[in-house]
C-alpha cells in the first residue's frame, strides 16, 4: 500500500459515488496568541494499493507535535481493497482542536504496521 495523495483542507466530503472532494488546502494555522483553538479542519489521504493487497487493511493515523508526542489519541480505521477498488480514501474531521505550542506537528499514516506517509502542518505565532 502506498500513500498517494494527504493533505490538510478546511472541508472535505466523499460523495455516494466514492468521489473525493477537497475546499481550502493549506499546511500552516497562524495564532495571534498561544494556546489556541482552530475550530474546524479535515485531513484528507488516498491510499493506493496492487491487487495482490486484496481485503481488509488497518490504517492508523498519528497526530503528533514536533518532540513526536501524541496530540490526539491514534486515529484507526480499516479499509477494504477490492480487485475494482484498489484506491481508497481516507478523512478525519476535527473540531477544536487545541494547539498549545507553536512548531511542526505531524500527521503520521501507517498501514498495517508500516509508515506510508508523513503531512506537516504548522502552528505559527504571529
Amino acid at each position: 500500500m502506498e500513500l498517494q495523495f494527504a493533505v490538510t483542507c478546511d472541508h472535505a466530503l466523499i460523495d455516494g459515488n466514492n468521489k473525493l472532494s477537497i475546499i481550502g488546502i493549506f499546511d500552516k494555522i497562524f495564532a495571534k496568541q498561544l494556546p489556541t483553538t482552530h475550530p474546524s479542519f479535515f485531513f484528507v489521504a488516498i491510499i493506493q494499493a496492487h491487487r495482490s493487497e486484496i481485503g481488509n487493511h488497518e490504517i492508523k493515523i498519528n497526530f503528533v507535535d514536533q518532540d513526536g508526542k501524541e496530540v490526539i489519541p491514534t486515529i484507526n480505521q480499516t479499509t477494504k481493497i477490492e480487485k475494482d477498488k484498489l484506491r481508497n480514501n481516507i478523512m478525519a474531521n476535527f473540531n477544536n482542536m487545541k494547539f498549545l505550542t507553536p512548531g511542526t506537528y505531524s500527521f503520521d499514516i501507517v498501514a498495517d504496521n508500516k509508515h506510508i506517509g508523513s503531512v506537516p502542518l504548522i502552528l505559527q505565532k504571529i
